[in-house]
């Protein structure tokens, strides 16, 4: 569970990211819908905006990714931060070395997806497994 200190730090890394991607952090209420529409699947009501941007709650790791990349920042600098590292910094990092990710947050950024883009998704992994003669196994196929 959270402490009170690593629930405010993630409000202030959030509220950080939303100003400078020109996201007022005035109404929880819009907040929620944009957040909403960039995830239909799993909708948020403006209090539990509202208590992110307090400082009294985190949002699990599906919402986590969402705000990730909706204000393109890592879903591991929103949530945990770093103290050498800014917002920029972080998202450089990613891009340098080698993503080590978490199969459950693999899988919640695969699942907001469109049908069509988790199709294409998985003929390319396909195609990736096929250039290095692996096969997928068991992986069952989901639309």
């Amino acid at each position: 569970m959270a402490t009170h200190l690593e629930k405010l730090q993630f409000s202030e890394r959030l509220q950080q990211s939303l100003l400078k991607a020109g996201v007022s952090t005035a109404s929880p209420t819009a907040l929620t819908r944009k957040f909403n529409v960039l995830s239909p699947d799993s909708v948020v009501s403006p209090q539990a905006v509202r208590r992110w941007l307090e400082g009294t709650s985190i949002p699990s790791q599906e919402k986590l990714v969402v705000l990730a990349r909706w204000l393109k920042v890592s879903p591991e600098w929103l949530r945990f931060g770093d103290a050498n590292r800014t917002p920029a910094t972080a998202k450089e990092a990613t891009r340098e070395q080698p993503a080590e990710y978490d199969a459950r947050a693999l899988a919640t950024m695969i699942e907001l997806l469109s049908v069509e883009n988790r199709e294409a998704l998985a003929r390319i992994i396909t195609a990736l497994l096929d250039s290095e003669g692996k096969t997928a196994g068991r992986a069952k196929r989901r639309p």
